[in-house]
Formats: C-alpha cells, structure tokens, sequence
C-alpha cells in the first residue's frame, strides 16, 4: 500500500509553531526592536532557533 505523505502533512497543525510565529510578529512590530533583518532566510532562522529551543509538548 502506497501512503500519499502529501496528504498526511497536509492535516498536521504544529501548536508551537503557530505560537512562536504570532510571538515573532507582534515583537517585530514593536518601535524597540528596528535592527533586525527581516528578510525572509533571518526570519526563518529566528523561528528555527525557537522552535529547537522550546520543549516538546
């Protein structure tokens, strides 16, 4: 039986990473922090690096 990866991905929601993703937003909003990169390769990294460093729940 062939299993279809796409379909199963597709259905699976990461909590935590909805979360850091919100938190990343309203902290890059705010005027203290303007000496950040926000191009999208830095962003993704700064989402990485939370994401390794937050427990599993």
């Amino acid at each position: 039986m062939k299993i279809d990866l796409n379909s199963v991905k597709s259905k699976l929601n990461n909590h935590t990473e909805t979360v850091v993703l919100e938190v990343m937003e309203d902290l890059l909003k705010k005027s203290e922090i303007k000496d950040i990169c926000t191009c999208k390769e830095c962003l993704l990294d700064i989402a990485s690096y939370a994401l390794n460093n937050l427990p599993a729940r």
